[in-house]
């Protein structure tokens, strides 16, 4: 089904967001 592609889509971008905030730490 393609509910699951805009949760993996969000996990992708809150990845991508935390690895930018901890780059800043």
């Amino acid at each position: 089904m393609l509910v699951e592609e805009p949760i993996k889509q969000m996990v992708v971008e809150a990845a991508l967001i935390f690895s930018v905030i901890l780059e800043r730490m």
